[in-house]
């Protein structure tokens, strides 16, 4: 076999990332990763992001709400999005993940 199941790791980018780093905080058979460009905090990335998809995205749900101001719609999101990469970050063995940061993707 070419895997090592006690040799497995995980990379990420941007979106990768985010969902890397919760995937590192979960699942214990993995032993680092790596994450370039990630964040947290997705009611925040999802009110603020300037991707065409999520743009999209957001214009609908907002309009599917009956909601006008982005601010109100981050709100709702803090109230009904329970998990985050935040969330999992304390789950992650430091000495193991490597992060590459950026200030905007």
């Amino acid at each position: 076999s070419y895997v090592k199941p006690n040799e497995i790791a995980v990379m990420g980018l941007s979106l990768g990332a985010i969902t890397t780093s919760m995937l590192i905080g979960a699942e214990p058979r993995l032993v680092g990763g790596y994450l370039a460009a990630g964040g947290g905090n997705f009611p925040k990335i999802l009110s603020e992001s300037a991707d065409g998809a999520v743009i999209a995205i957001r214009q609908a749900r907002m309009k599917h709400l009956g909601i006008t101001d982005v601010a109100e719609y981050e709100k709702l999101l803090k109230q009904h999005l329970y998990f985050d990469p935040l969330h999992f970050s304390r789950l992650v063995r430091r000495e193991t993940v490597s992060m590459m940061l950026v200030r905007k993707d």
